[in-house]
């Protein structure tokens, strides 16, 4: 089962390209464990519906109470039981219109980028650290009730699947319980209101382990605990 996804390029009102050529690969290097492909690009087979009914028990990872986007869940599912294939090839342009509800922002709307001067009395900020430590409790604890419900798709598609596809939809099964565990783990050092409580929280994560296992992804997370979480 190998569903394919394809670039493409974002042209404006008048049929003007305004992007170069776009892919869904670097998610698969950033948005790990939240691959997924663009929902305009895909293609998959239709064996993939017979697991539609497992859909409901879904978290989205972005709005908590909503179900995974169809791209997202489409994009999971093909995790479980294949391997996508990229068609490196532009087949199609995706039509940005000025006044798009959902979309790209064009080049205009990017914001311009702070001075060093402004992000340093912006990180300097009581205020910003509340907004922001309270902004990463946020993001976590809808990552890790998403990741759990993932977890258990997984486990319920390994069961209804024959003995060669089941040991990948385990696997996938066992990477999200640990990838939940992580991120329980990094809450810990954000939930209690008591500082030394919140530092021996997340030594105890270190001593684990936690944070190396993911590399630089997990030492970036690390620093970002200490300053918002250990220390906010």
């Amino acid at each position: 089962m190998h569903p394919p996804a394809t670039w493409f390029r974002l042209i404006d009102d008048q049929g003007n390209v305004i992007s170069g050529d776009m892919d869904w690969e670097h998610l698969e290097r950033r948005e790990a464990p939240w691959r997924h492909s663009y929902g305009l690009t895909q293609i998959f087979h239709r064996s993939l519906l017979e697991f539609t009914d497992l859909w409901e028990s879904s978290e989205d990872h972005f709005d908590p109470g909503q179900h995974m986007g169809h791209d997202h869940w489409i994009r999971f599912l093909t995790s479980l039981l294949g391997h996508p294939v990229s068609i490196k090839e532009v087949l199609l342009y995706y039509r940005q219109h000025t006044n798009s509800v959902v979309g790209w922002w064009s080049p205009a709307d990017r914001v311009k980028p702070n001075t060093i001067a402004e992000l340093m009395r912006t990180f300097g900020s009581k205020e910003f650290k509340k907004r922001k430590r309270q902004e990463l409790i946020t993001f976590m604890e809808r990552r890790v009730a998403a990741a759990s419900a993932r977890g258990t798709i997984a486990r319920k598609v390994a069961a209804r699947v024959d003995a060669e596809r089941a040991p990948q939809a385990l696997s996938k099964a066992g990477f999200y319980s640990d990838y939940t565990q992580y991120l329980a783990a990094r809450l810990s050092a954000y939930q209690s209101s008591d500082r030394g409580q919140r530092v021996s929280a997340m030594l105890s994560a270190v001593r684990k382990g936690q944070y190396r296992a993911r590399g630089k992804r997990g030492a970036r997370d690390a620093a970002i605990d200490v300053l918002y979480g250990v220390m906010g």
